[in-house]
């Protein structure tokens, strides 16, 4: 049995060969060139879409628990909120964030629904997604909150497994089934990759929607123009809409393809029919339209209040941005005030991110997009290939724009850049396999599988922490250190384990200079983001804080000041975190280590006590005041403002 998968493999006028298909072939008419269609069979299908199944969840799946990041936090608290105002029929509440990220509170409700069914009517409100924390408001209401979190990336897998299936079974139909399996095998496991996609959270589910939409797009205008194609590139629109702002770049893209198609009729007629305006307005309106009704359907925020809540999307996108991020960040080797790095970022993110395996790839088919004599890329391939391209470029471009900058935001160009370099590799193998070996399909396939254990071989050695993974080509892990913002909690699961064995690990008070969102997951303590002032306030956090946690990014950021990091230096941690041969956290038990000599002394600060007392069993401790009342320590005690969440 086999099946008709619609792909255009070789066409009649090139010079080159590239049935990547191995399967069957048939002579087919598409406009006015003759070309071979592919009929492959149904195991083979299959088998490339067990591959692929296997390759997302084989290293996603396992040690969900062993690491959790900070903006997690917010989504699983706006998920909350999202899971209770469609239990309570309040759908304005529905608006959480400007992202929006709507589809990923939803697969986070179906996270509540599977871990935490009873959260409405346990909480019976709207929580600050922020302060405090969701942790804690779970564990007040007796439920485990990294038990949820894990169920709700559970099913963000899932689904994102889901959605990048059915764009493999279409980019079969675009590319071939030997490109598109290596290529869907290859970004299946880029590192950077697979440590997003198993976050709940939205840049690896705006990448899935978006390379569906792009595939599906092009499947419509170089496979047959089929109207189911077009419905699913407006569908995944629509949802890539729903999970972040930027996806609305698809918009320019989606009129300039069908553009550009339409200018292929004006090159060979030298004017535009009227019949050239309805294949090109025609499609774009249908599309608008799938993938408003999809936006529509799925936020209720826009059935009771539709102006507002797009305005607010908008405005909240716009102010993002222009406005930059409220922090420092870092970038080779310099300290970035207003949060931008630059126009270079993007691109140098991407080869510090990205395995050797795709940056070659790339290089490879380039070339063979710009020298046809290579035979590298068959003329089939070049118009899909050249999209593929193009929406990488205008993604990196529009993000380019903002001033807030991470390498993450880039991911939606990863995917797409993942199956240009698998038919630039698939070029080179057809071609060295066919000169070389006398059997070459056995040998194009054990290169193809040498190719995917390369990219694999990224992911098996950062195991469970992906997002330590740096290119081995620019020094690894331990010269990111001084070219890239590092660090989004990777190792505080290891901090937990420590503190948590010691004998006051459990009453311990914990203090960390960068967010206590990842820690909070694991250690049921007080935790609190301190960085010790020289003033009173200061002196008051060192007296109360057992245990300090120095992280990886607050070094690269000066969050201490010099003077204390200086000062930490010179004593020896009772536990360093190291992964990749980096240092990601230290941990001081501040009660063997003498205060500072400007907690005894007048300093710019302000006059510091000379004996602040140490905290003692039994005894409630000072933490600050509110109004006219003064709060102990402990679980009832309140933040100083030093202790405010850093976003």
């Amino acid at each position: 049995m086999t099946v008709e998968t619609g792909v255009v493999e070789t066409m009649t006028h090139d010079a080159s060969t590239f049935d990547t298909s191995d399967g069957e072939v048939e002579e087919v008419v598409l406009g006015a060139a003759t070309c071979r269609r592919a009929s492959h069979p149904r195991w083979r299908l299959a088998a490339v879409l067990g591959l692929f199944v296997v390759a997302m969840l084989g290293p996603r799946l396992p040690a969900l628990d062993r690491l959790t990041v900070v903006d997690e936090t917010f989504w699983l608290g706006r998920s909350a909120n999202f899971y209770q105002a469609l239990a309570s029929g309040d759908f304005a509440d529905t608006y959480q964030f400007v992202h929006p990220g709507v589809t990923v509170m939803w697969f986070g409700t179906l996270g509540y629904l599977w871990a935490d069914p009873t959260y409405p009517s346990e909480q019976g409100g709207q929580i600050d997604a922020y302060r405090p924390p969701i942790v804690e408001t779970l564990r007040t209401l007796g439920h485990d909150p990294l038990q949820i979190l894990v169920a709700a990336r559970i099913v963000t897998m899932l689904a994102d497994t889901i959605v990048l299936a059915g764009a493999l079974w279409i980019a079969i139909r675009l590319l071939g089934l030997s490109v598109a399996a290596l290529g869907f095998l290859l970004l299946a496991l880029e590192p950077f990759f697979v440590a997003h996609s198993r976050l709940l959270h939205v840049d690896a589910m705006l990448s899935g929607f978006m390379l569906l939409s792009i595939v599906a797009l092009l499947a419509y205008l170089d496979r047959g123009r089929h109207r189911r194609d077009l419905i699913i590139s407006g569908a995944a629109a629509g949802l890539a809409w729903l999970t972040r702002s930027p996806a609305l770049l698809l918009i320019p893209y989606t009129g300039l393809m069908l553009l550009i198609d339409c200018g292929r009729s004006w090159r060979v007629q030298r004017h535009v029919t009227r019949n050239d305006l309805r294949r090109l307005g025609q499609p774009f309106l249908l599309w608008l339209a799938v993938a408003a009704a999809i936006t529509v359907a799925l936020w209720p925020a826009l059935w009771v209040q539709p102006i507002g809540t797009a305005r607010s999307v908008m405005t909240g996108a716009f102010h993002a941005a222009i406005e930059g991020h409220e922090r420092n960040t870092f970038f080779r080797g310099m300290i970035i005030a207003n949060g931008d790095p630059g126009w270079s970022f993007y691109p140098i993110s991407y080869l510090w991110r990205s395995t050797p395996v795709a940056p070659l790839g790339l290089v490879l088919a380039l070339l063979g997009l710009v020298r046809p004599q290579t035979q590298l890329i068959p003329s089939s391939l070049r118009r899909p290939l050249g999209g593929l391209l193009l929406f990488a470029l205008l993604f990196m471009a529009g993000m380019s724009l903002g001033a807030k900058k991470f390498d993450r935001y880039l991911l939606p160009s990863y995917l797409p850049l993942e199956l240009v370099a698998a038919a630039g590799w698939c070029g080179v193998l057809r071609l060295v396999a066919h000169r070389a070996f006398p059997r070459s399909a056995i040998a194009t396939a054990v290169g193809a599988g040498l190719l995917i254990l390369a990219q694999a071989a990224g992911a098996i050695t950062t195991y469970p922490y992906y997002l330590s993974y740096y290119s081995p080509v620019l020094g690894g892990p331990v010269a990111a250190e001084h070219a890239m913002l590092v660090g989004w909690g990777e190792g505080m699961d290891q901090v937990d384990e420590f503190i948590k064995a010691q004998p006051d690990g459990a009453e311990a008070i914990v203090g960390i200079d960068a967010w206590r969102e990842p820690l909070s997951y694991y250690l049921s303590n007080e935790v609190h983001m301190v960085l010790f002032p020289p003033n009173a306030t200061g002196a008051q956090q060192w007296a109360r804080t057992d245990y300090f946690v120095t992280y990886i990014t607050s070094w690269q950021r000066n969050t201490l000041a010099p003077a204390l990091q200086r000062y930490l230096d010179q004593h020896e941690p009772i536990l360093t975190v190291t992964i990749e041969g980096l240092t990601y956290a230290r941990v001081y038990d501040l009660r063997r280590i003498p205060r500072p000599a400007w907690y005894f002394h007048d300093s710019p600060g302000g006059t510091e006590p000379r004996s602040p007392p140490r905290r003692l069993p039994g005894l409630p401790q000072l933490c600050g005041s509110v109004g006219s009342s003064t709060q102990p320590c402990g679980r009832s005690g309140v933040l100083l403002p030093e202790q405010r969440l850093l976003l």
